[in-house]
C-alpha cells in the first residue's frame, strides 16, 4: 500500500499524505508474506528492478514497488511512480513525461515518509537494499541508478517478517502496466529457514524462478522475479 499530497518537507525527507483517490487498487504480485507457523525475520533484502516504460501520458498515478511487512504495522517500501502530479515530478527533473520517479519511503501509521526523489528511465536498472542496522535498531534503504546512490531512508520499524513485490493505480489511472522484473533478488533471514523461500504466499500474475540457498535457509536467492503486463483498473482489485 502506498498512501496518497504533500504536507511538508524536512531537508530530504517528506512526509506524505495523499488525497482521496477514486480508485485505490493492486495488480501483479508476487512475495512471502507472514503466515501461522512462518516466524521468520528478514534482516537483509536487496533487489534489481528494470520497470519498463511508464503508462504514456503521464496520469494520476501508478507505483510499482518491492515492500517488507514489519512487526510493528510499517511498510518498507522503495517507490517507482509514474504519476503527473508536481510532488512527483519537482524532484525528478519532469520524470512525468516519459520517465519514472523514484525514492525510498516508508509507509509509517498512514503516513509515507520518503527520502530524495529522482528520475529513472524504463530500461535502467534501479538496484535496492533494505538492511536492519543492529546498532541503531532501524531499517535502513539504499537506491542506486548506474552505480550511483541517489535515494537513502533509515526508520524504526519494529521487525521485517514478509515481502512482497507489487503493483498499484490510484486516481484516475487508466492504461497498460508493462511487464517488469526483479533481478538477482537476495533475502537474509536472522536464522535459517529451510523450507522458506519455496513457498510463496501470493503469486498474483507472476512467476519467479526457484529460489535456491546455499546455507541451509538463512539466504535465499531469486534470480528473476517477473510481474506481468497488465491493465488498469480493470484487471486490478481493491485489497490483496
Amino acid at each position: 500500500m502506498f498512501l496518497r499530497v504533500v504536507v511538508h518537507v524536512v531537508l530530504t525527507i517528506t512526509t506524505t499524505v495523499f488525497a482521496q483517490s477514486s480508485h485505490y487498487l493492486f495488480g501483479p504480485s508476487f512475495g512471502i508474506r507472514k503466515y501461522p507457523g512462518n516466524n521468520a525475520i528478514i534482516t537483509s533484502f536487496e533487489t534489481t528492478l528494470i520497470p519498463g516504460p511508464p503508462t504514456s501520458p503521464a496520469q494520476r498515478r501508478l507505483a510499482i514497488w518491492p515492500g517488507l511487512d514489519t512487526s510493528n504495522g510499517d511498510l518498507i517500501q522503495p517507490i517507482i511512480v509514474s504519476s503527473n502530479e508536481p510532488q512527483y515530478t519537482s524532484g525528478c527533473r519532469n520524470s512525468a513525461a516519459n520517465q519514472w520517479c523514484v525514492f525510498a519511503s516508508t509507509l509509517h501509521e498512514r503516513r509515507q515518509i520518503n527520502g530524495a526523489q529522482a528520475p529513472l528511465d524504463g530500461k535502467d536498472a534501479l538496484r535496492m537494499k533494505i538492511k536492519y542496522n543492529v546498532e541503531t535498531k532501524m531499517y535502513d534503504q539504499t537506491l542506486w541508478i548506474n552505480g550511483k546512490v541517489v535515494s537513502t531512508l533509515s526508520t524504526a520499524s519494529g521487525k521485517a517478517n514478509g515481502f512482497y513485490m507489487q503493483t498499484e493505480c490510484q486516481g484516475s489511472h487508466k492504461g497498460v502496466v508493462s511487464a517488469h522484473s526483479y533481478y538477482n533478488t537476495t533475502i537474509v533471514l536472522e536464522v535459517p529457514e529451510p523450507m522458506w523461500g519455496s513457498r510463496p504466499t501470493r503469486i498474483i500474475k507472476s512467476s519467479a524462478d526457484p529460489a535456491t540457498t546455499s546455507d541451509m535457509g538463512k539466504t535465499w536467492f531469486w534470480q528473476e522475479i517477473r510481474l506481468k503486463q497488465s491493465l488498469s483498473p480493470n484487471e486490478y482489485i481493491p485489497n490483496q
